[in-house]
């Protein structure tokens, strides 16, 4: 039977293997997290929140996880992970960290242009999946939910199935309007 840190240990030593001079991996949907990597220039945000995904999904199997959900909200320009629950709460023998693939932006100041780079970086479990969470809401287009009136919603991960979903509400204030002639 192989531990949470016997996978945990796997990835961290095959993304250090398959990253040189911090080049972004490009993942193809279908690929298994632990396998060699090819590296490209090119990478998206769907490729790149497949494989942090896929990486999640395998560490939380090992560790005995079958879902897990992270709920968050906000409003007045602040916005935070609520919770983050796992079934079952007795199989929580995660590890300490996870290595996935961070987005940072980079700014070229003699073409004026901002870029996106994917860089390896190990976190604390929880702080990938709170990551993961957000990098989700802002695929879907909710990307400053936490202004104004704000939102919120939950992100459920299926282990078992593999699956990923969002359920995502904004608060809205409604105006009822009438127009009188005396």
């Amino acid at each position: 039977m192989t531990s949470s840190n016997d996978i945990t240990n796997n990835l961290q030593t095959n993304m250090q293997n398959s990253v040189q001079t911090n080049l972004p991996i490009n993942v193809p949907s279908n690929m298994n997290p632990t396998s060699n990597h090819n590296l490209s220039t090119e990478i998206n945000s769907d490729t790149w929140l497949q494989h942090n995904k896929l990486i999640l999904l395998e560490v939380l199997k090992a560790s005995g996880v079958q879902s897990v959900s992270v709920q968050y909200a906000g409003e007045g320009d602040e916005g935070a992970v609520d919770l983050i629950s796992f079934t079952p709460s007795d199989a929580l023998l995660l590890p300490q960290v996870v290595k996935v693939l961070a987005q940072h932006s980079t700014y070229d100041t003699q073409t004026r242009l901002w870029s996106e780079v994917y860089r390896p970086e190990a976190k604390p479990i929880t702080d990938a999946l709170e990551d993961f969470c957000f990098d989700c809401v802002v695929q879907a287009r909710h990307g400053g939910f936490e202004n104004n009136e704000g939102g919120g919603g939950t992100l459920n991960l299926d282990v078992v199935s593999g699956t990923c979903t969002l359920d995502h509400y904004i608060n809205l204030v409604d105006q009822e309007y009438s127009h009188h002639e005396f």
